[in-house]
């Protein structure tokens, strides 16, 4: 994405780090040599802040979908929500077998019966979400723009949002974007003093603001369903291949809990406190 310059002029406000070199290494791997952007408000955002870079997301899709030509390089990501679901089938039926038979603690604290039967009724119905996804208008996606993928960049001209961590850079629906806003900013413990019902309204209006103002005409309702069809599937099955380990191997713990920024325990009740917002 860097070598290719795509990232160099992206439309609609939102900025990539300056490419300053791509190398090739002998062994294979390819070194970045990006632009060090200090990010002007260090840690959880407040809802001013998500709704401000919602409007940016907005304006960055709603390019595409109001003339802007959509890049169409082979190494693009196509289909990526069905690549990162499809994988958790096995795990789900790990887990389907676990429940009952003396599970860990926190296998049963973040996957009750009743988690694991949404879990169940989500995958046996997930190609009617991916395939309404398919169908929804497409545009330009990050597909990892959430808080820790975001930094507010400090300039004379003022402020702008920039966006590290494009390896998932590709097509999707329109809506898809804002939904790892949301949710992923949640699911890290990214937010400051907003609800996930206050952060969700917030965000989705500051989106279809930016959509508009990119010149997209087209009905909201395709930018709700494109949001919960992704909230539907990602962060539930799609996650699970890699939440499972997570929380029931114990050699896991230290990883999770500097990933994280506090104890397992804690992370596994605000995880489970979000259930109900993201199967409603």
């Amino acid at each position: 994405a860097y070598g290719s310059g795509l990232l160099a002029a992206l439309p609609g406000g939102l900025a990539a780090p300056r490419c300053l070199g791509v190398e090739t290494q002998p062994d294979g791997a390819t070194r970045l040599w990006l632009e060090a952007v200090t990010d002007a408000h260090p840690g959880p955002w407040p809802r001013e802040l998500y709704a401000l870079v919602a409007r940016q997301l907005g304006r960055f899709n709603g390019a595409y979908l109001a003339g802007v030509p959509l890049p169409d390089q082979p190494w693009l990501s196509r289909g990526w929500l069905r690549d990162f679901v499809e994988p958790s089938g096995p795990a789900l039926a790990d887990l389907e077998g676990l429940i009952g038979l003396g599970a860990p603690p926190l296998v049963r604290q973040l996957y009750p019966p009743s988690v694991v039967h949404e879990f169940r009724r989500l995958w046996t119905e997930r190609e009617r979400f991916l395939a309404a996804l398919d169908q929804l208008p497409q545009t330009l996606c990050h597909h990892d723009a959430f808080r820790r993928n975001l930094l507010l960049r400090a300039s004379e001209d003022g402020e702008d949002f920039v966006a590290i961590d494009w390896a998932y850079a590709g097509h999707g629906a329109v809506g898809e974007d804002l939904e790892q806003l949301v949710m992923g900013s949640l699911f890290f413990f990214e937010t400051v003093g907003v609800t996930p019902d206050e952060l969700d309204a917030v965000c989705f209006a500051g989106y279809l603001a930016g959509l508009r103002e990119a010149g997209w005409a087209g009905d909201e309702r395709l930018v709700r369903l494109g949001f919960t069809a992704n909230l539907a599937l990602r962060h539930t099955v799609g996650l699970l291949r890699l939440v499972w380990p997570v929380v029931s191997d114990a050699a896991l713990r230290p990883v999770a809990e500097d990933l994280f920024g506090r104890p397992l325990e804690e992370v596994v009740a605000g995880w489970s406190d979000l259930w109900p917002f993201q199967f409603g």
